[in-house]
């Protein structure tokens, strides 16, 4: 989770304080209107409130608060939402780890994927231009243009183009 310091350098820290649960006013313009929700140096019953606000209960009030035309919640809507509560901290304190725990596995997750796209990428620049070779092949390869190895169609009012020998159907819209 960012801390204070991560995501406002230049706040004033006699305004916000460790530990605050904070709710972002989200921008009218995006399609998703759901809030976002921030902890800073939040401790494990405030982390279990920051997952309460993405569940699935939480968001359908907040869905059914937001009208069509203003998009708002105000002070007494949010103090009406319902959320289930488990009786003791122990409990939250554990939900929140193991939670936590699961988005740090999602997130290493996520950056093996990018690792792998970008190692993907480079192996293409290399395996597509010839450069380099899998073993077991060998021999030039040859520069041809796309219509001598694809059958290109285009509409049926845009025939000047059309081949009707190549290898692999082309579709141009």
């Amino acid at each position: 989770l960012p801390t204070l310091e991560d995501s406002f350098p230049e706040a004033n820290p006699v305004l916000l304080k460790e530990a605050d649960l904070i709710l972002h006013k989200w921008d009218p313009s995006f399609l998703d209107l759901q809030p976002i929700l921030q902890v800073f140096g939040c401790n494990r019953p405030q982390r279990f409130l920051f997952f309460q606000f993405q569940s699935d209960l939480l968001n359908k009030q907040i869905n059914e608060v937001m009208g069509a035309t203003i998009n708002q919640i105000t002070n007494r809507d949010m103090a009406s939402f319902k959320v289930i509560w488990p009786s003791t901290n122990a409990e939250k304190e554990a939900i929140a780890e193991a939670l936590s725990d699961a988005d740090a596995l999602i997130e290493s997750l996520d950056q093996l994927v990018a690792k792998k796209r970008q190692i993907k990428q480079g192996a293409m620049q290399e395996l597509l231009t010839g450069k380099r070779r899998l073993s077991g092949f060998s021999g030039e390869w040859v520069l041809k243009r796309l219509g001598e190895i694809a059958n290109i169609k285009t509409g049926a009012r845009n025939n000047q183009d059309k081949v009707e020998d190549g290898a692999y159907p082309f579709f141009v819209r």
